[in-house]
């Protein structure tokens, strides 16, 4: 099960009477929220990483030596690391093949076009 972590139940507990929208959480926490020009879901995303770092005490600079956003930070080019393979044994390829027939309309049986 994914765990949802809810920043604006956060920022209310933290701000009790403030408002708790994303734009009023980046000016509280001085997050440069300019690219946000319309709704967008890979911005706000970046955003709330911040915001999120921010609600739980901030970030630890003495940790890192240049600031750097999530998205350079996701995009920092790293060694390339093999796959690992693990063995399964029948009753787990049972199971998830189970579990994967309990999901409706998979993407992976989509044709594109």
């Amino acid at each position: 099960m994914q765990e949802a972590i809810d920043t604006v139940a956060l920022s209310r507990k933290k701000f009790p009477g403030q408002p708790a929208n994303l734009d009023a959480i980046c000016k509280r926490f001085n997050i440069d929220n300019s690219k946000r020009v319309k709704h967008g879901a890979l911005v706000d995303a970046e955003l709330l990483v911040e915001i999120y770092i921010e609600l739980l005490g901030g970030r630890q600079n003495e940790l890192f030596k240049e600031e750097l956003t999530f998205s350079e930070i996701a995009h920092i080019d790293r060694p390339f690391r093999a796959p690992r393979h693990f063995a399964i044994n029948e009753n787990e390829l049972k199971e998830h093949q189970e579990f994967l027939n309990e999901i409706k309309d998979p993407l992976w049986l989509k044709t594109s076009g």
